[in-house]
């Protein structure tokens, strides 16, 4: 998305032009970090607060270059639940509590964090589980099971 559609997509006012400005700078650098550090192959620290600052660079980082942990990155993965979900299943392999609100958010990846990760209940994330029916019914067999 290019910078004049960002502004676009937000309000008139310029707050929230201001907003989606930094949002979308903060994913253009985080990119650009990325970028540098698929050139070398390997951790790079000196880009590494960049990174950082954006769920999907910092899962990716976490996943594909330092394929252990990363602190310094988990608060923004876990802003997103499907960055939060993945971190948990590919990173972490168990919960991610920290990133657990924002996966309670959506019914699928409520329903693959309780079943692929934690292998129990997720009460977090149960009430919009049960709003779909999809899900609602897979989740009650496999409580059944457990």
């Amino acid at each position: 998305m290019k910078l004049t559609e960002v502004i676009q997509e937000s309000s008139s006012t310029t707050k929230n032009a201001t907003a989606a400005i930094k949002s979308y700078n903060t994913r253009v650098a985080a990119q650009e970090a990325y970028n540098q550090v698929l050139v070398v192959r390997h951790r790079l620290p000196s880009v590494e607060h960049i990174i950082a600052k954006d769920p999907e660079y910092a899962l990716e980082y976490a996943t594909n270059i330092l394929k252990t942990p990363w602190p310094m990155g988990e608060p923004a993965i876990a802003t997103q639940g499907w960055t939060a979900l993945d971190y948990a299943l590919l990173v972490l392999n168990g919960s991610f509590p920290t990133g657990e609100k924002a996966i309670s958010k959506n019914a699928e990846y409520s329903f693959y964090y309780a079943t692929k990760v934690l292998r129990k209940p997720f009460p977090l994330g149960e009430n919009i589980i049960k709003s779909v029916p999809k899900f609602r019914n897979a989740y009650e067999a496999f409580l059944k099971k457990s």
